[in-house]
């Protein structure tokens, strides 16, 4: 089954290319330049939907959504906050590669297509996950806790907290970066499933954001 495209750049569009934030725009096309928008989509194309042929309209581009839900979390917005800024914000809808004239999605769609983001990622084994991470050199543990009763931990495990504690360190700083500016402090949702997806989203953001500093940081060094 194909999906929904977008309609072609007309007139409007060719006339308005040199509308919007310039600040805005340069930033969210670093953003989609340095995404690996086809690989991340790939596990959602396997949905029926993508697949099966059948009455109905087409589901829409799995890369377009995940834009979609990227500029939510990006800018902080809620589903109808999104649909407003896509119908308003020219850098918005160049980012995602919407015309001037082409219908944007409602609330309601990036709802139902984060439902069916849940179901294509259960796909993954999490255990293969781990696997893929140690294969990395990725640590998967915590730092130990005194047990009820015990006086002081043994002196392995406090050489193993003094080995975590400097990658803790590193981790506040993108801590603070989803608090401050991705409005990361309370759930929005009901349901564990539901907020588990958004956190997962809202670090994903947040990857992507950070992935620019560091690129930046490595190339100056």
């Amino acid at each position: 089954m194909g999906v929904r495209k977008n309609e072609s750049m007309g007139f409007f569009d060719a006339v308005m290319v040199e509308s919007g934030g310039p600040r805005s725009a340069a930033l969210l096309e670093k953003l989609d330049a340095a995404t690996p928008w086809e690989r991340l989509a790939a596990p959602i194309r396997k949905l029926p939907e993508y697949n099966n042929a059948g009455a109905g309209h087409p589901p829409w581009c799995p890369v377009l959504m995940l834009k979609y839900l990227m500029l939510q979390k990006w800018n902080n917005l809620s589903d109808p906050g999104l649909e407003e800024a896509l119908k308003d914000r020219i850098s918005f809808r160049r980012f995602v590669g919407l015309s001037f004239t082409a219908k944007t999605p409602d609330g309601t769609t990036f709802v139902r297509f984060r439902t069916r983001l849940r179901e294509a990622d259960s796909a993954y084994s999490k255990e293969e996950r781990r696997e893929a991470l140690r294969a990395r050199g990725v640590i998967d543990g915590s730092c130990y806790q005194r047990r009820p009763g015990q006086d002081e931990l043994r002196d392995w495990q406090k050489r193993w907290n003094r080995c975590i504690s400097r990658l803790q360190a590193h981790v506040e700083h993108p801590t603070a970066m989803m608090k401050q500016q991705l409005g990361c402090r309370l759930v929005r949702y009901r349901g564990r499933d539901r907020n588990a997806l958004d956190f997962a989203l809202t670090l994903a953001a947040c990857n992507l954001k950070r992935s620019l500093c560091l690129r930046a940081r490595k190339a100056a060094a």
